[in-house]
């Protein structure tokens, strides 16, 4: 039979694991309505279209472009165009700022300290306006019909690659993670306008 020290031990392991599992599922919420759980490789949650992250061919294998990072609108076709985008605490930048219509590809680059993620959508106005929510970040069911695809939220210091297909329009390009249910990435700042032409 354990000492009643060994078994304090074991609570307060079995605690600190209870904890460890809150705080990053907590760390992965972003600042949709829909509640979307998880991390890069694993949050669901969505639009009410089938894909749980990346796109699935007929036959339902993952054809994601970058195995190490998840997504949802990912096109498979070979892309007529390229952007970079740079995501810190809290700014959001991409170069160029104008391409091509057809299938574009986005380099996303998380040089912060915490999870960011890239959310494309079909915006005319400014991409710093779009409707929020009760946490401050961009109120996505709001302008759901209009997200054209995105990046799930993925580590610091790392990268993601993915291509979508754009037509001719303007798009905001934004990081709407909410970390902790109150800090709001999008209206500190994390937006960048994309012109297709």
């Amino acid at each position: 039979m354990p000492s009643r020290g060994e078994r304090g031990r074991t609570v307060a392991v079995v605690g600190l694991v209870i904890v460890l599992a809150l705080g990053a599922t907590a760390c992965g919420a972003d600042g949709d309505d829909e509640g979307a759980a998880g991390g890069a490789s694993g949050e669901t949650g969505g639009f009410g279209d089938s894909d749980s992250g990346g796109n699935s061919d007929a036959g339902g294998a993952e054809t994601t472009l970058d195995p190490n990072c998840d997504g949802r609108g990912w096109s498979d076709a070979g892309p007529t165009a390229s952007v970079d985008v740079t995501m810190e605490e809290y700014t959001l930048t991409a170069s160029p700022t104008e391409v091509a219509a057809g299938t574009v590809e986005i380099t996303a680059d998380n040089e912060g300290h915490l999870f960011h993620e890239l959310v494309v959508v079909r915006w005319d106005g400014d991409p710093g306006a779009l409707p929020q929510n009760d946490a401050g970040g961009a109120d996505q069911m709001q302008f759901r019909q209009d997200e054209v695809g995105r990046i799930f939220d993925f580590v610091a210091g790392s990268g993601c690659t993915a291509r979508f297909d754009l037509e001719p329009g303007t798009y905001a390009l934004i990081c709407n993670l909410v970390d902790d249910g109150f800090n709001p990435h999008y209206s500190q700042g994390m937006f960048a306008r994309l012109t297709v032409t």
